[in-house]
C-alpha cells in the first residue's frame, strides 16, 4: 500500500489561511512567503475561485501574478 503524497491530501482554504496567519505572526522582519505557502495557494485553484482565494488570504492580485 503506497502513502499518500502530500498532494493527494486534500487542503482546504481555511487550513491554508491558518498557514498564512501563523506566518504572518512570526516576529518582525518578515521575509517574503516561503514557496511551501505559494503552492498551497496554487493547489487551492482546483477547488476555489481566484477571488475567494486572495481575499480570505489576504493577499493581492499582484503578489500573486508576481508568483
Amino acid at each position: 500500500m503506497e502513502a499518500d503524497s502530500p498532494t493527494d491530501i486534500p487542503l482546504t482554504l481555511e487550513d491554508v489561511k491558518a498557514k498564512f496567519e501563523a506566518w504572518r505572526q512570526r516576529p518582525k522582519p518578515r521575509k517574503p512567503f516561503p514557496n511551501a505557502l505559494w503552492h498551497d495557494v496554487f493547489r487551492l485553484q482546483e477547488q476555489y475561485k481566484l477571488t475567494k482565494i486572495l481575499t480570505t488570504l489576504r493577499l493581492t492580485r499582484a503578489q500573486f501574478m508576481h508568483k
